[in-house]
């Protein structure tokens, strides 16, 4: 009788022991797939601007720039008329806050850059942004910048870098990241400050 309940606790311990490894691996298998949605759900964030800029471009026929010396543009034109002919927005669902600056949500601001497309300085530099000078003659491309006051989170990016470049280098490719700011890539442009 001793024999089969002693049994009974070894069979009990041992089921426990992999019930509690498979609860580990399951754990860290669905943290890894909050992480991926995640970083999913801000590069959607980040390509519907992107996609509104375009649509806003083919409806009007212009670019959306503050002024010659500007390294950004006009995002509020995505929200609001400019008082161009064709515009048909508003092109995104998000709140404007001054011209140059919309509010995604409570952590991040969305603006656009003028920004060459050479390598940046790496993120722990500060992640040195490449802004496109008239002198230059670096090819210039226009970029969805998403920023937030505190550092972001160097595992988001690195996922989101991962499905736009297909690997993590903050300084080149579509994706880039600096301590605060998140870039994606629109289009090629003619512009600079």
């Amino acid at each position: 009788m001793f024999k089969k309940g002693a049994m009974f606790g070894l069979d009990a311990r041992i089921a426990l022991a992999i019930f509690g490894a498979l609860s580990v691996i399951s754990g860290a298998a669905l943290y890894s797939a909050i992480q991926q949605s995640q970083a999913t759900a801000k590069l959607v964030e980040m390509q519907e601007v992107a996609k509104a800029v375009e649509q806003y471009i083919l409806d009007t026929g212009v670019e959306v720039w503050l002024s010659d010396a500007s390294i950004g543009a006009r995002i509020g034109d995505l929200v609001k008329n400019p008082g161009v002919d064709g515009w048909n927005g508003p092109y995104v669902p998000y709140e404007w806050v001054v011209d140059d600056t919309l509010k995604i949500n409570d952590s991040y601001t969305a603006y656009l850059r003028v920004v060459s497309n050479n390598d940046w300085a790496h993120p722990s530099d500060n992640g040195t942004v490449n802004y496109c000078a008239n002198n230059s003659g670096d090819p210039c491309y226009l970029w969805v910048m998403f920023k937030q006051d505190v550092d972001i989170s160097t595992s988001l990016a690195s996922a989101i870098d991962e499905q736009v470049d297909g690997e993590v280098d903050f300084r080149k490719g579509n994706f880039r990241k600096t301590t605060t700011e998140m870039y994606l890539k629109i289009m090629p442009t003619i512009k600079k400050y």
